[in-house]
């Protein structure tokens, strides 16, 4: 695989693999766009692999660790889900995307820091949960949640 990839090409590739049919899919990532570049990469920009992250999106690319190479083509298909989220809120949003995303990361931040104890698990445990109180973040996890169920009702044995 090259390090860079359509991602429609290499959604509709890991689906095919995932044994999911085009209705599904398209189900999946509705409303999203996949005409964007993913960055298959061992580093990660801004250090988001240093903060256990797997995925980023900057500026219309997505940046994917190499490691999703290997993985799942279900895993890999939620975490394009998430990252097309973000590529599609980043062209709503415009200029305003990053300095909403970081201000509320800040303040959620701080909210959490001062209400935590224990110096260095208090700030991991601050900064997660502040990262993932990000209204851009909520967003991009509830798509990555509605995709897991329609994959998990599609693959749910049929009543009799």
């Amino acid at each position: 695989m090259r390090n860079v990839v359509d991602a429609r090409s290499l959604v509709t590739s890991a689906a095919r693999e995932a044994g999911l049919d085009h209705a599904l899919t398209d189900r999946i990532f509705e409303g999203t766009p996949l005409d964007f570049p993913v960055i298959f990469t061992d580093r990660l920009p801004l250090g988001a692999g240093l903060l256990g992250m797997i995925g980023i999106t900057l500026l219309g690319r997505v940046y994917l660790h190499s490691s999703m190479r290997s993985s799942s083509p279900e895993a890999l298909l939620f975490l394009l889900r998430h990252e097309a989220e973000h590529v599609r809120q980043q062209r709503r949003d415009r200029i305003l995307f990053y300095p909403r995303y970081i201000l509320g990361w800040l303040r959620r931040f701080a909210m959490e820091l001062s209400s935590a104890s224990d110096a260095e698990r208090r700030v991991r445990r601050a900064w997660h949960r502040a990262y993932r109180m990000i209204p851009a973040e909520q967003e991009a996890y509830g798509a990555e949640a509605r995709a897991r169920i329609l994959l998990d009702g599609d693959r749910a044995p049929e009543r009799s």
